[in-house]
């Protein structure tokens, strides 16, 4: 009996020790990879960084140049960017940012589609992007940058209410009160600001 309950403590020690030694593997791991990410962004590489935005684009890092060059033409078309960020690879342009601003720009060719001149963006979904101007309120543009629904609604706190992304023709926004509800393509309540 004694040597029975040995064994199961034994087995016990071994099982935890063992979890104990995979749990900080994984946890180096992502460590260093959580270090390779802050490394390439925050902290200037001394070497090229290339991320693919396309096929025939990627956006370059080096020190603190950041640039897009067109791989096929080995031309830089937009220089002295802050970012570029890709919210879909079926979508053909994607934000980026200069001077604090936000526009667009065509993910296959590299060249600026939308100048930047918004605070943020919310990216394209169904032909037309939530943007965000000085006020910090939120209106919708198409793919010329036009204003489509005025600067009506308000930008939620972050993680927190709409994404501002059309489905099936459909988007919930946030109204003036900060009540949310549903409209559509051309800015109508489809589902009238409630309470939540």
């Amino acid at each position: 009996m004694i040597k029975i309950s040995i064994l199961k403590t034994v087995i016990i020690v071994c099982a935890l020790g063992i979890c104990t030694l995979l749990g900080y593997a994984a946890f180096r791991v992502y460590e260093s990879n959580q270090y390779e990410a802050m490394w390439r962004y925050e902290r200037p590489p001394s070497r090229l960084v290339r991320d693919t935005i396309s096929p025939t684009c990627v956006f370059c890092v080096r020190g603190k140049t950041r640039w897009v060059e067109h791989m096929p033409t080995r031309r830089k078309t937009l220089r002295n960017i802050g970012w570029v960020h890709v919210l879909s690879p079926n979508d053909t342009i994607c934000p980026f940012s200069k001077n604090g601003k936000w526009g667009f720009l065509d993910r296959f060719t590299g060249e600026e589609v939308i100048s930047p001149r918004y605070k943020g963006t919310f990216g394209f979904s169904e032909g037309l992007a939530a943007v965000l101007n000085d006020e910090n309120k939120i209106g919708f543009i198409n793919r010329h940058g036009e204003l489509v629904i005025p600067y009506l609604f308000l930008n939620p706190p972050m993680y927190e209410g709409p994404t501002y992304r059309f489905h099936d023709g459909l988007c919930r926004v946030m109204d003036a009160e900060g009540h949310y509800g549903t409209i559509d393509k051309q800015g109508r309540w489809v589902a009238a600001p409630e309470c939540r």
